[in-house]
């Protein structure tokens, strides 16, 4: 979605997400549990792999419109 958090920090379909605020994400369910811990206007540091490069970005929790 062209509006989403992921979209607006730029992450990409195959960057692979490491960690959350520095807690440590290698599962799917791993990730989902870390990122409910967030409120929409809450930001997080997120930690992930693209092409074989660590990387950082901050991420803002919002509502996005998913039509």
């Amino acid at each position: 979605y062209e509006d989403s958090p992921a979209k607006v920090a730029d992450l990409r379909t195959n960057d692979i997400i490491t960690q959350v605020d520095g807690v440590e994400v290698n599962t799917i369910a791993g990730l989902r549990r870390a990122l409910t811990k967030y409120s929409i206007g809450d930001t997080a540091t997120i930690s992930y792999v693209r092409d074989g490069d660590t990387r950082e970005v901050e991420v803002v929790f919002k509502t996005f419109n998913t039509n």
